[in-house]
This record gives structure tokens, sequence and C-alpha cells, in this order.
């Protein structure tokens, strides 16, 4: 029997709780920074490699998450990585030193391959093509409510109750752990749908395309440098005379701009249905935000809104990405897995990479001011090439 149309909100909500997990985990490292610095005595190369730990696993996790996905069905592959998001993130939170917490924290990023592409699966499959920006808009959204809490409960708050930053380790990991029982107990597939036109619809067809290599270089540059900018941003604040409460209190503020974007421009794009023009303008206003990150002091009128800008001109990009995979004629309901699967590693890439790359020109050159001019103009590349795509599904 075919269950409710609401039971695709049930669904839905399991997945909400379990990226709002991830959001509080993933940045709890940002504002926990000096903490960590201090008490572990690591180079800021090492915080870099600390920060792309809980994304590097999406490099091989993203290609492997397909192919996982056929063999073991939806459920199986989304509860083995709610699983293995909540284990692994209580033990980063009974770490002794920074070499078991970075690789408890890359067994963490594995979880995350496994959630995002199975979460985007799940999407593809219960919801509308319509509802595709809506839904994804809104998983995405609760990501930077975890964030957003993190960043502001962190150090006043979680920390002073929990007993230090382990405990709010272990208790950021717990609504993952909650939801992997949820989900085992609620979770059905759906019946069969028909099939799809199956032309370009295979793994080959699929990487063969320019429209998704666009894609992907495009989701790489945007998601990579604003992964970058915002972890590095509470350093780049303390530098400016903030104190640590202070700069995780005023960071707290990219995730209000990452919630309204996240929410409004999916949605937009759903009205208008128009899906590329949306980010080709706002990727400019993002290279703009992350270079005036550069030219503002902590005590700039100007500061907090360029914050802000800098959360909605870039956290909606996952949902968009995702929805302008989902529509391109090479994908379909077969290849979604493997096609967020690849998302995922651009994304790993850049979130690694990039991170790293700024710790170390701060030890070169003790500063990140160079780091984030690197971030802030390599950002429009990406305008390049979805002006090129965008002219390919034109003259189609």
């Amino acid at each position: 029997m075919e269950p409710a149309p609401s039971y695709r909100f049930l669904i839905l909500a399991i997945l909400l709780i379990t990226t709002f997990s991830w959001g509080l985990v993933l940045f709890g490292v940002p504002v926990t920074l000096s903490l960590l610095m201090s008490e572990l005595h690591i180079t800021n190369a090492e915080a870099g490699a600390l920060f792309g730990s809980l994304y590097l696993s999406l490099v091989l996790g993203g290609v492997t998450t397909g192919f996982l996905t056929k063999r073991m069905g939806l459920k199986k592959f989304l509860l083995a990585g709610m699983l293995l998001g909540g284990v692994s993130g209580v033990l980063r939170g009974l770490s002794y030193g920074y070499l078991d917490l970075l690789i408890y924290s890359l067994l963490f990023s594995f979880s995350t391959a496994i959630i995002t592409s199975g979460s985007a699966s799940v999407i593809r499959v219960w919801f509308r093509s319509r509802q595709y920006g809506m839904a994804s808009g809104l998983w995405n959204a609760f990501f930077g409510v975890g964030a957003l809490t993190a960043m502001v409960s962190t150090v006043p708050a979680v920390i002073p109750l929990a007993g230090g930053w382990r405990g709010a380790f272990i208790l950021y990991a717990a609504p993952m752990l909650i939801a992997s029982a949820f989900w085992h107990l609620l979770y059905r597939d759906p019946q069969d749908k028909p099939s799809e036109e199956q032309s370009l619809q295979t793994p080959r067809g699929l990487l063969h395309s320019l429209n998704f290599w666009l894609v992907l270089a495009s989701f790489f540059l945007i998601v990579g440098n604003q992964n970058a900018a915002i972890n590095w941003m509470p350093i780049l604040l303390e530098v400016r005379g903030l104190t640590s409460e202070q700069s995780g209190a005023l960071s707290a503020l990219v995730w209000l701009g990452a919630l309204t974007g996240s929410v409004a421009i999916p949605s937009i794009s759903d009205r208008i249905g128009r899906r590329i023009l949306p980010v080709m303008v706002l990727t400019p206003l993002l290279g703009l935000t992350i270079y005036g990150l550069t030219l503002m002091g902590g005590d700039s009128p100007y500061l907090p809104i360029n914050i802000f800008g800098l959360g909605f001109t870039s956290s909606y990009a996952w949902a968009m990405f995702l929805t302008i995979t989902m529509e391109l004629p090479d994908v379909g309901r077969e290849n979604m897995a493997r096609a967020s699967g690849l998302l995922l590693s651009a994304s790993g890439v850049g979130a690694f990479f990039l991170p790293v790359l700024g710790g170390l020109i701060k030890d070169f050159t003790g500063s990140l001011t160079p780091a984030f001019l690197v971030y802030a103009s390599s950002t429009q590349l990406a305008v390049v090439f979805l002006a090129i795509l965008g002219l390919r599904k034109v003259l189609r």
C-alpha cells in the first residue's frame, strides 16, 4: 500500500534532525579552535587539517556512495551513515590528543558522504520535481540551524554546561543517534516508479557529460571557498581585537544569512523556474563579501552586514546545485546517488584543501588576508563555468 502523502514530510523531518546534528558537529570546531590550539598545541596548518578532516572523506566517499546505495538500499545505507556519524561524533568528544581527534573527524566525514548522498536520493524519490528546491532548501537550512546554534552557544553556554569542549562534542552528536532510531523504525521504500529514459542515464553517460562537469567545477569553487572563509573567520575576527566569545557570536550571523538564503533562494528558483541565473547573480557577491572581511576592522558597523551576506550568498549552494543536477538530462533517478556523491567529492576536495591552504599561507605570511584574497578571487571562476552551462542549455 502506498504511504499517505504526509509520510514524505515525516521522512524529511528525520533527515532534518540528522543535518541539524551535522551542522552542530562541523561548526563546533571553529568556535573552539582557540581552546583546541592551546590545549593540543597545534599549528595553524594542523588546525586547517582539522577543519578539512571533517570533509576529506567526501572525496573518496562521494565516489563510492552511488554504488553502495544500489547494493544496500536507501534504508540500510542511510542508517549506516547515521550510526557512523553518531558514534564517531561521540568518539571525537572522548579523544585525548590531536591525532585521535583527527582520526575520529575523518570517520565522521565518511558519515556525511553517506547522509548527504542518501538524503539527495530520498528527496529525488519521494518529492515531485516542483518540490525539489523546497525540500533541498529545508534540508540545507537545518544544517544552518545546527551551525548557528554551535556558533552562538558553544563557548558561552554549552562548554560550561557540558564540562568542556569534549562534552560539547558528545552532546552535538547525540541527535544523529536519535535520528537513526527513528529512521530504522519508520522508513520504508516507496513503490517503484515507472522507469525513466535511459539513453544517457548510466554511470558512463554521467561521467561523459560536460554539463555535469561544469556543475562539479562550480560547486567545488563556491563550497570550498565558502567553507574556508567561514572556518577561518573567527580567528580573523580575534586578530582584529575581538574575544573568542565576541567573534563566535558575530560569526553566527553568517548562519542567519545562510538560513535566509537556504530557504529563500531555492523557493524563488522553484517559482521562476530558473536554477542557474540566481547562482550567477549571487556568486560575484559572495566574492565581494569574502574580500570585504579583509578590509573591515572588528568595530566596523558594516561588518555584521558583510558576515550576514557571506552566508546568504553561499549557503544555498547545496540545495541549488542538487536541484540543477536533478534536472540535468544526463542524470535521472538511477544516477542521482552517483551524481550527488560526485558533488560531495567536489565539495570534499575544496573543503579540505582550501582551509589547509589558508593555514599554510598564514604560517608563511603571518596573516590570513592573502588567503582571503585567494578565496575571493577564485570564487569568480564559478561564474564562467555557470555561464557556459547556461549557454549550453539554451543552445540544446
